[in-house]
């Protein structure tokens, strides 16, 4: 009887582990794609300025 509580309990720590494991892969992939979208509106954000910046130095008549 006391190995078939030992077997009961390693399964149990398994699938925790498991369980834990794919928590965690789905959060990193969460994680992954949030900074992957922050990191492109930055980008655009970015791009945008500098366009309203060559609009600014074309209207003042400097090149940029």
């Amino acid at each position: 009887m006391h190995n078939h509580f030992e077997g009961l309990k390693l399964t149990l720590a398994v699938l925790k582990i498991s369980y834990l494991e794919q928590l965690n892969h789905k959060i990193f992939v969460l994680l992954s794609t949030s900074f992957l979208c922050l990191k492109i509106a930055y980008f655009i954000k970015r791009i945008g300025l500098i366009c309203r910046l060559r609009q600014a130095y074309k209207f003042w008549g400097r090149d940029f």
